[in-house]
C-alpha cells in the first residue's frame, strides 16, 4: 500500500510529532518521495500537499489527538490512504483511519513518569515499517550513496563510494 503511493506524508503530535519526522527522513534517505505533515500546519495550508493517491501515516500514542483525527478524516476526503499507528486497541484514529497498526503497549513502569515506553514502541515500529518498506521499494544503491556525500556508511560496507 505504502510503495505503490504517489508520495508518503508521515505525522504526529507531541513527543510522538520527533517519532514521525525520524520516520520520514529515514524513508527519504531511502530516495523516496516522504514528508513530515505537521498537523496543526496542515490545517492552514499545508493539507494542499496531499494529493489523490497519496498515503498518509499517522502515529500516535493514545489515538486520541483531536488534530490527527481530523487531519485523517482531510486526508481521506483528498483521496489519500491514511494509516494510523497506535499504542491504544480502541481509540478515534482508528475509526478515521483505512488501516490501522495498533500494538498495545505494556504499562509505563512506575519507576518514572517520563513517557519513554510509548516513544521507544513507536520508533521501534517505525523502524520496522521503514525497513518493510525498503525491503519491497527498488530502492539503487548508487542512488542512496549520492545522497550522503559527506557518510561513511556505503564506504564501510564495500558499496559504490
Amino acid at each position: 500500500m505504502l510503495n505503490a503511493a504517489n508520495a508518503l506524508h508521515v505525522s504526529g503530535a507531541g513527543k510522538t510529532r520527533y517519532v514521525a519526522e525520524r520516520c520520514a527522513a529515514v524513508l527519504r534517505t531511502l530516495t523516496l518521495r516522504a514528508n513530515f505533515l505537521h498537523p496543526q500546519e496542515a490545517m492552514h495550508g499545508e493539507l494542499s500537499s496531499v494529493h489523490r493517491g497519496d498515503a498518509v501515516l499517522l502515529m500516535s500514542a493514545s489515538g486520541n489527538s483531536p488534530e490527527l483525527v481530523e487531519l485523517a478524516s482531510c486526508c481521506r476526503a483528498r483521496h489519500a490512504t491514511v494509516l494510523a499507528i497506535t499504542l491504544s486497541p480502541q481509540n478515534p484514529l482508528i475509526d478515521s483511519s483505512n488501516y490501522t497498526v495498533s500494538i498495545p503497549l505494556a504499562t509505563q513502569g512506575t519507576d518514572t513518569i517520563v513517557p519513554t515506553m510509548a516513544s521507544i514502541s513507536l520508533m521501534l515500529i517505525g523502524d520496522a515499517l521503514c525497513s518493510a518498506i525498503a525491503g519491497e521499494a527498488e530502492v539503487d544503491i548508487n542512488a542512496i550513496a549520492e545522497g550522503h556525500p559527506a557518510g561513511t556508511f556505503f564506504t564501510e560496507k564495500g558499496s559504490p563510494k
